[in-house]
């Protein structure tokens, strides 16, 4: 029984850190480096690092003339925030993936932050200065 009750403090515990770590970051402009773009139908999974973190950001796919691409291995600026509301915390952890735009989008990666993001300051692979 005491093992039971150590584990689920545990585990509400962790959950505590990351939900109050994304919330922390949530809606905030920081540094980040784009490690690669995936293309999907109509949808771009745009995966960029900050510090030892790798987020996973989706942006509609649209046609734009005349603007600053996102490079790869490039740094920028980004304002992301979670496509989930902080009381969906325990909807995330359970669901392997979510639709996107009409696209469905794997949520269970290896190595990345199990969670969405957009970025309000990208427009696709346009980004966009504030």
């Amino acid at each position: 029984m005491r093992l039971i009750i150590l584990f689920c403090t545990m585990a509400l515990f962790q959950c505590g850190i990351y939900q109050s770590t994304v919330k922390k970051n949530a809606g905030s402009t920081l540094h980040y480096k784009i490690l690669r773009i995936d293309s999907t139908e109509n949808v771009y999974c745009i995966y960029a690092m900050r510090n030892d973190s790798v987020f996973k950001i989706l942006e509609k796919k649209e046609a734009r003339n005349n603007c600053h691409r996102i490079v790869v291995d490039k740094d920028y600026d980004l304002k992301i925030s979670s496509i989930f509301l902080p009381e969906e915390l325990h909807v995330k952890m359970r669901v392997a993936g979510i639709k996107f735009e009409g696209v469905m989008v794997n949520m269970e990666e290896e190595g990345v932050i199990r969670d969405l993001f957009t970025a309000s300051n990208l427009i696709g692979t346009c980004y966009v200065f504030k």
